[in-house]
């Protein structure tokens, strides 16, 4: 179901006109296709974000093998810290507003997993640092 919602998605996105019924049908119960004053069927607001989050989590999978060899390299031992800007550096200073968002979803997610800790010095977001754990060295 969610196929036919993504590549009907992605037809009304370049010509809303050559949808077919059964792609008006599934982008309309899904809330991500409506009608205009005129009559025409317009993209909603919602379904941009739909596509928007797509796009971010396709750039966060394509970053993941990038950040892991990063952090393998940074994190030598237990106790050896470091941030985020570290790890953006070492993957060669992509652009910071595209990529700073999937390069930190990452790293959280590898905090989820218990393979880095996180510790905060301060109290703002630059005092965020990062150790690997055992786990992570085995």
């Amino acid at each position: 179901m969610t196929d036919i919602i993504a590549t009907s998605l992605a037809q009304a996105n370049k010509n809303i006109d050559r949808l077919t019924r059964v792609q008006v049908y599934h982008l309309t119960t899904a809330g991500l296709l409506a009608l205009d004053e005129e009559g025409n069927f317009v993209v909603t607001p919602r379904a941009e974000r739909r596509v928007t989050r797509g796009t971010k989590a396709a750039l966060i999978a394509e970053w993941k093998p990038q950040v892991l060899a990063a952090v393998r390299q940074l994190g030598t031992d237990t106790n050896v810290t470091f941030r985020l800007d570290d790890v953006w550096k070492l993957l060669g200073r992509p652009d910071r507003e595209t990529h700073r968002f999937p390069i930190l979803k990452n790293l959280q997610a590898l905090r989820d997993e218990g393979l880095i800790t996180q510790h905060k010095r301060g109290n703002s977001n630059f005092g965020i640092y990062y150790t690997v754990t055992d786990e992570f060295l085995a």
